[in-house]
C-alpha cells in the first residue's frame, strides 16, 4: 500500500514536471516553495535536458527518464539497494 501511494504520488509529481525543458520544470518547482517536493535535476552541460538519473531527495527513491523529457522509464529503486559495484553513470 505504502508503495502504491508512493508511486501514485510520484505520478502526480511528474504530470507537473514532464515534457517541460528541465530548467524550465526546475524553475516551476522550486518558485512554488514547498518542502519535500521533487526538483529535477538537469544536465551539466545542456540546461533543457535531464539527468539520465533522478532521485527525490527526501524519499531516496531514483528512477531513470527520458534526457529530452524527463519521463520515467521503468521502476523506481532506492539507491542504497543497489550493487555497490554499479556505476551510477552509466547506469541509466
Amino acid at each position: 500500500m505504502k508503495y502504491l501511494l508512493h508511486t501514485l504520488l510520484l505520478s502526480i509529481l511528474f504530470s507537473l514536471v514532464c515534457c517541460k525543458p528541465c530548467m524550465e520544470a526546475r524553475l516551476e518547482v522550486q518558485s512554488n516553495n514547498h518542502i519535500g517536493v521533487f526538483i529535477p535535476r538537469c544536465d551539466e552541460v545542456d540546461i533543457n535536458l535531464y539527468r539520465p538519473l533522478q532521485c527525490h531527495g527526501s524519499t531516496g527513491y531514483c528512477w531513470c527518464v527520458h534526457k529530452e523529457t524527463g519521463e520515467q522509464k521503468g521502476d523506481q529503486f532506492l539507491l542504497w539497494e543497489l550493487d555497490p559495484k554499479i556505476d551510477l553513470t552509466t547506469y541509466c
